[in-house]
């Protein structure tokens, strides 16, 4: 019996290390995956009460080397970058998303109400939609503590839909 919980202890201490290793961090993207590349656009709807404002704009532009550039809200994003947010476990288990932009926040997020943060969160997946329409889908976060008001709590943001801006005239259409 004893033999029997120890290769049970050994196997659950086996399976841990395999889940956090497969879910822990994010490994940097380099160069983005080619369906990642490019422009982006959309907003998500703020989920905490303090905030006056519901909704927050998101642009980014994910270059081939996995750089992002862009802005949150009325923030530019800084030294931001595309990363893989799980493993293949993670995937196998649906935990977390497939990817994740990180970066720095430069100006305040919501300028009108005065609500600043250090960084931001972006964890997405892809979908597929209508007529073949790709788009990125996920949520915002940002730095902040669980705790504390609109001062210092994280502001986040739920029900992110990224898609590709319409092309003009001359660019093509």
């Amino acid at each position: 019996m004893q033999r029997i919980r120890t290769r049970l202890g050994h196997a659950a201490l086996a399976a841990a290390v395999l889940f956090a290793g497969g879910c822990a961090g994010s490994t940097r993207i380099d160069p983005s995956p080619e369906l990642l590349r490019g422009d982006w656009i959309g907003d998500a709807k703020i989920i905490v009460t303090w905030c006056e404002q519901d909704r927050v704009a998101v642009s980014l532009a994910i270059a081939p080397d996995g750089r992002v550039e862009g802005t949150i809200g009325d923030a530019k994003l800084r030294q931001a970058y595309l990363a893989w947010n799980r493993g293949a476990l993670g995937r196998q288990l649906d935990i977390k998303s497939d990817y994740i932009v990180r970066g720095e926040l430069e100006g305040a997020l919501v300028a009108q109400e005065g609500i600043e943060r250090d960084s931001v969160f972006l964890p997405f997946d892809t979908e597929t939609r209508e007529l073949g329409e790709l788009v990125l889908v996920g949520g915002v976060a940002t730095s902040g503590s669980k705790f504390g008001g609109r001062d210092e709590m994280i502001l986040s943001a739920s029900g992110l839909v990224l898609r590709r801006p319409p092309k003009t005239f001359a660019e093509g259409r």
